[in-house]
């Protein structure tokens, strides 16, 4: 029996060693979750205070801007404004300009912890650094806040001018005598006049929903747009009436039913649509192309040659 109990002495410690191995894992596991956390949380709480005093800093610069009349440096200048806060932070601002933008950077500081903040504003009219005109929304020749004049604010070419500019329509904007003007449609400035635009490369007429006679953008005349034979005329023809269509002089003209043009009159018969040979009597009667038809162009060109 005694040999039994000496076999069995060394087992306790083992499990015991064992049982604090794990506790010593666990804790340590533990602590590895737990510093961080708490690292972080005072982390947080140093950028707080010194966002907070970054803040303060922006508004001491635009309470003495706004409110005592601070003259802003000519020049980028650190450390216009400084302070020290009850809970141990401090901050430091610094001006930045690029006219008639100006900035204030704050940076506050919390133990080892630096926050940034800023803020920025135009300047016009009389400050520290001069004097910014302000002719926004402004007339020709009103103050512009430094003791001078506000030019003309046209947008386009040729601009103010006194006297009226031909092939140029008046456009917005403010002139102090006379008129904004632009070059009408198809016309550009040459700095002396408004000139056709590229005549030399030729110009691309536009007719579209324009009556005859009208101007094409090229400086000339739209011509007719009858749809139907015998088109554009300027005296009533016999076994016609008029159609739809635009024409200088006179009216459109189509034949009435069951007659067709010849290429001097309304005649009686239908054209052979079918196959373009001859007149006939007992065949279908022949339907106009619609106008709008990508194809009208092409069939009433054929047919036109045929007379």
């Amino acid at each position: 029996m005694n040999n039994i109990f000496k076999e069995n002495n060394g087992t306790a410690l083992l499990m015991t060693l064992l049982i604090l191995t794990s506790i010593l894992v666990v804790t340590l596991g533990a602590a590895s979750l737990i510093i961080p956390g708490i690292k972080m949380s005072r982390t947080q709480e140093q950028s707080t205070k010194a966002f907070f005093a970054a803040e303060a800093g922006v508004e001491k610069a635009l309470w003495e801007v706004r409110k005592n009349s601070y003259a802003i440096p000519e020049v980028d200048t650190d450390n216009v404004f400084s302070g020290s806060l009850g809970n141990n932070s401090a901050y430091q601002a610094d001006c930045a300009l690029s006219l008639p933008q100006v900035t204030f950077t704050s940076t506050g500081s919390y133990r080892q912890t630096r926050r940034s903040v800023a803020v920025n504003f135009e300047v016009s009219g009389e400050y520290g650094g001069g004097c910014m005109p302000d002719c926004v929304g402004k007339l020709c020749g009103v103050d512009d806040g430094c003791g001078d004049i506000c030019p003309s604010s046209c947008i386009s070419s040729p601009g103010c001018s006194s006297a009226v500019l031909l092939n140029a329509s008046i456009a917005s904007g403010s002139c102090c005598e006379g008129e904004c003007y632009e070059c009408d449609e198809g016309y550009s400035w040459d700095g002396e006049a408004c000139v056709q635009t590229n005549p030399d490369e030729g110009c691309v007429a536009d007719c579209l929903g324009k009556s005859c006679g009208d101007d094409d953008g090229c400086g000339n005349a739209c011509p007719a747009s009858c749809a139907f034979l015998p088109g554009c005329r300027a005296d009533a023809v016999a076994n016609s009436n008029i159609a739809a269509g635009s024409c200088c002089e006179g009216g459109c003209y189509k034949c009435d039913e069951g007659y067709s043009w010849d290429g001097n009159s309304c005649v009686a018969g239908v054209f052979d649509a079918a196959t373009f040979d001859g007149w006939c009597w007992d065949c279908p009667e022949y339907t106009y192309p619609d106008p709008q038809d990508p194809l009208f162009g092409d069939i009433k060109e054929y047919i036109d040659s045929r007379f």
